[in-house]
């Protein structure tokens, strides 16, 4: 999972989603799931990215980087509710202490769009 860690620092995202892949192969765990989420995500594979980040909430429900992912996820597939959710499941488990809160303002902009436009 390391080599993961490294080829993300690098920019590298799709040797770090291998690398995280890879390792699930050996031992799934939250982090590795976490990690091929997030690599697939700066990737723009959201399909791929959602069912990594589910996996990783499957292992740990209380990560608030995965409910943040998911709800990235969401909003790119035109899902405000869920989006929605996800942002409050990250919210209550304490997104501010994560690099990640820098989107939830996107998130929540584009959740209130949808709703607006009648999106799902």
């Amino acid at each position: 999972m390391s080599l993961g860690k490294l080829c993300e620092e690098m920019g590298d995202h799709s040797a770090a989603k291998k690398a995280y892949l890879h390792a699930i192969r050996g031992t799934p765990t939250a982090g590795a799931w976490l990690g091929a989420g997030m690599a697939c995500l700066h990737l723009g594979e959201w399909h791929l990215a959602e069912e990594a980040l589910s996996e990783a909430n499957v292992f740990d429900n209380e990560n608030p980087v995965v409910w943040a992912g998911l709800a990235l996820v969401c909003v790119k597939d035109g899902r405000p509710r869920e989006a929605e959710m996800a942002i409050q499941e990250a919210l209550h488990h304490r997104i501010a202490e994560s690099p990640l809160l820098r989107y939830m303002p996107l998130i929540t902009t584009d959740i209130m769009v949808m709703m607006d436009h009648g999106t799902r």
